[in-house]
Parts: structure tokens; C-alpha cells; sequence
């Protein structure tokens, strides 16, 4: 179902633009699922022009002020923070209906019952509740939108380094940055274009910690909230992650689980050795630190210093978010053992992500490792 819904919700030239850099290498019994996405894609195109017509000059007057980028890897608490900020009446943010709505609105209507069951059921990569109407991440959106998001490597496996370069915008040719600029803007400008006057957009990414420099230049108003977590459970709990998410979407082999573990470790040791640098250059006044572990015990304190910080009215905002964080007793996170093998290879390869956040290194125990 996830994979039809993505397709048909897609820009039919995304579609075959993606399979063609792909070869049209597609798994065969995915094939049938792929034309019924292509065809309903097909089918709604006309919408999708009216649309995009009837937008057209609100698009353009539009403009992205001073948006706040929630940073942070996979499984570091980033939905857990973005929707601690999304109680507050300042931010909009693009929800899982507006997302797969993103091309014609005619498609929310089709989907808001199927899609609305799905969320309501919870996320089952680690229980936490979600609803239709709360914070999404847009690059998803910006799949159906683009053929220049990081996240098409969940269709495509096989191409998975590759696509993970899109969220290096700044190492790529400069031809490339203006396309993918022009596209990302004019997404978020779409949404821009439909909220009231004075609210801000509150975007969440897990691969936007590659390219903060890049974005800290096009945005020169915006701000940024980086979580950061442990990197034994981070690493652990995207493996989980992502192999829940390959079986809803991909339409290729799935990684197995040796690859998978080299994918993950792969894209966290590229993105934080990107930022670790990145943040050098950018004024220290517009990115607030949070660690996680902290955080999920008492986060009022910890907002109330990133709203002072920045200057927004943590007043205003604090019954809405206390409420939020009220209603969240009893939730319980997923617990993952870490085999010794693992360990090892975290101490290995991630030594300067212990550094920079002061994390201690588990001692590997007493066993044979197998390599």
C-alpha cells in the first residue's frame, strides 16, 4: 500500500525519471505495484496542472522567513522534538496529509481514511504515537516533488550511496545546487503560500546535518535545534529503522543485514564528519544544542533555554508544549542489546562523534568477537 500511495501521489515525471536512473531495475513482483502507482500518478496529472496553475503567482509572492530546522541523525529524537516545538502556535509544518497532498489536494480527500488508519495505528519502528495532522519530515515530501531527494534511495536500495550525495548539496556541481535550491524552495514556498501571515515553518529532516552550511547561506534567517544521542543506540535503532522502512517502500532487494549495517554506518560517519565542520563557519547564536538523553527526562527546562536563546515567547508556548509532554507518560522506548561485535565496531569507527559530544566508549566485553 505504502508504495502505491507514494507513487500515485508523485509528479508522474518523477516517477519515470527516477526508474529511468534506476535502469528500470525494479524487483518483478513489485512490478504490478509500480504500474498501479504510475497509472494512478498518470491519472491525477491534470490535477496536478490545475493546480499548479491556480498556484502559480500565490508560489511566487511567497517567500520562506525565518524557518527552524530541527537537526539531527535518525533515531536521535528528532520527532520527539519536533513535535515538542510543533505545539507551539508560531510553527507550521507539513504533516503526513499535506505531504502526500503536496502535488494536488485532490489527493487528500482520496487518502485521509487509509492514511489517517496507518498513522493512528502508531509507528512501528518504535510505538510512538502519531496523528495526520502532526510534523512530517519533508524529504519525503520532497520525493513525490523532486527527482533530487535523499530519501529515494528507500524505493531504489541498490542506488543508496548515490542518492545519499543529494543530501550533500554543496558538494555537488553547481548546476545541481541551483536545480535542487529552485525545487526545495518552491516546495516549501507551496506551503508558505497556503498558512497564515507570521508563522514559521518548523522542518525536520534526518539528512539535513549534511548540508546546515548550505542551508544557514539560502536561509540567512533561519535557526537551528540539533539533538544528539548516544551513537551505540542511534546506530542500533536505525538498522531497526531501516529495515522496517526498505520492506514498506523499496522496489529492489531489500540491503541484507551485513549491508545494511555498512549503509548505516556509512551515511553516520559521512553526515557528522560534514557538520562537525560545517558548524565551524556558522554563527554559534543560530544553532541550539540539545542532548537527547536529557531531554527525553525533562525537556521544559532545556525549550525554555533554546526559546530564550532565539527569542521566541517561551510564555506563550509553554501551557501547549507542557500539555504535550504531560499526555506522553507511560510511553516506553524500544531496548536493543548490543552484541559485543557491535561495539567494537562503534568504538572503532566512531571516535570522533565521542569527542565532539563527550560520550564515553562501552568497553567491549569479554568474549569472543567474531569479525
Amino acid at each position: 500500500m505504502k508504495r502505491v500511495i507514494t507513487l500515485a501521489t508523485s509528479k508522474t515525471s518523477v516517477v519515470l525519471k527516477d526508474l529511468l536512473d534506476n535502469k528500470c531495475k525494479i524487483k518483478a513482483k513489485y512490478i504490478p505495484k509500480f504500474c498501479l502507482g504510475l497509472g494512478l500518478s498518470m491519472l491525477f496529472a491534470p490535477f496536478r496542472w490545475v493546480e499548479s496553475v491556480a498556484y502559480h503567482g500565490r508560489i511566487k509572492k511567497a517567500k520562506v522567513v525565518a524557518p527552524v530546522f530541527v537537526l539531527g541523525h535518525w533515531r536521535t529524537g528528532t520527532t520527539f522534538l519536533q513535535y515538542m516545538l510543533g505545539q507551539d502556535a508560531r510553527f507550521s509544518y507539513i504533516t503526513p496529509l499535506s505531504s502526500y497532498g503536496v502535488n494536488t489536494g485532490v489527493f487528500k480527500k482520496i487518502i485521509y481514511g487509509p492514511l489517517k488508519q496507518e498513522v493512528d495505528n502508531g509507528r512501528e519502528m518504535d510505538n510512538m504515537k502519531w496523528g495526520i495532522d502532526k510534523p512530517y519530515e519533508e524529504y519525503i515530501t520532497f520525493t513525490l516533488w523532486s527527482t533530487y531527494s535523499s530519501w529515494l534511495n528507500m524505493l531504489y536500495p541498490k542506488a543508496s550511496e548515490r542518492y545519499l550525495d543529494h543530501a550533500f548539496v554543496d558538494e555537488m556541481p553547481a548546476k545541481f545546487q541551483k536545480k535542487w535550491f529552485r525545487s526545495y524552495d518552491k516546495m516549501l514556498r507551496k506551503f508558505v503560500s497556503q498558512l497564515p501571515a507570521g508563522t514559521h515553518l518548523l522542518l525536520k529532516s534526518p539528512d539535513v546535518n549534511a548540508r546546515v552550511k548550505y542551508l544557514s547561506e539560502v536561509y540567512p534567517d533561519a535557526q537551528f535545534v540539533n539533538i544528539y544521542r548516544n551513537p551505540y543506540a542511534v546506530l542500533r535503532s536505525t538498522i531497526h529503522m531501516m529495515r522496517i522502512v526498505f520492506g514498506y517502500f523499496a522496489l529492489q532487494d531489500a540491503p541484507t543485514d551485513a549491508e545494511l549495517e555498512d549503509l548505516v554506518f556509512y551515511q553516520f560517519k559521512r553526515i557528522y564528519t560534514k557538520y562537525f565542520d560545517d558548524i565551524k563557519s556558522i554563527d554559534p547564536a543560530r544553532i541550539a544544542d540539545l542532548k537527547f538523553e536529557d531531554f527525553e527526562r525533562d525537556p521544559m527546562p532545556m525549550l525554555e533555554q533554546v526559546y530564550r536563546r532565539f527569542g521566541w515567547d517561551w510564555e506563550a508556548a509553554k501551557p501547549s508544549v507542557q500539555a504535550y509532554w504531560d499526555s506522553l507518560a507511560g510511553y516506553e522506548k524500544n531496548v536493543f542489546d548490543y552484541e559485543p561485535r557491535f561495539i567494537k565496531r562503534v568504538n572503532d569507527e566512531m571516535g570522533f562523534y565521542f569527542e565532539h559530544y563527550g560520550y564515553e566508549m562501552m568497553p567491549v566485553p569479554d568474549q569472543t568477537i567474531n569479525a
